[in-house]
């Protein structure tokens, strides 16, 4: 049985969702469409190993950014089906980062927050992705700070979930 874990719903009323078996493998990036009835499956496999979708979000192009765990950048899925990447990471921040957990946008922009240590902010008018917050693991912490959950406040605040719940202002 596979269970869905992120959901989102596109413009033309698309259902993309990422899906995971009991066991807790990843199968990939879902799309369903009910009339004409289509399915089809992307990103099953990444480098070789099944994918965990952790993020989906719909950009103001009709793109889907998409977080997968064990990747340095986030696939992005065109309308046409094409799929490139962004924010492509070099191999050391791909590893500290490990993989982008939440995407969200504000009227300006895109946050991207990873599962340790790095949240990056994608400004619309610049076209420029830049580090907001990077923690290095030089920093001798215990745990690893992580952006697992990221909301918008109505004061243009960011209420980051991690190991507690902290607010960021921009």
């Amino acid at each position: 049985h596979e269970h869905p874990t992120v959901l989102c719903v596109d413009d033309n009323q698309s259902i993309w969702y990422s899906t995971i078996t009991s066991s807790g493998m990843g199968t990939g990036l879902h799309r369903y469409d009910r009339t004409p009835d289509y399915f089809k499956h992307y990103l099953t496999e990444i480098k070789g190993r099944p994918t965990v979708v952790y993020s989906i979000f719909m950009d103001i192009n009709n793109n889907l950014l998409i977080g997968t765990q064990g990747s340095n950048y986030i696939a992005c899925v065109r309308e046409d089906g094409k799929i490139s990447k962004f924010n492509e990471l070099n191999q050391a921040e791909g590893l500290s980062a490990r993989h982008a957990r939440r995407i969200i946008a504000d009227s300006s922009g895109i946050w991207l927050g990873y599962m340790q240590n790095r949240l990056d902010y994608y400004d619309y008018k610049r076209k420029v992705v830049s580090n907001v917050f990077l923690r290095k693991e030089s920093d001798n912490t215990e745990e690893p700070f992580g952006f697992r959950s990221l909301l918008r406040d109505s004061r243009g605040n960011l209420l980051v979930g991690t190991i507690g719940l902290f607010l960021y202002t921009p």
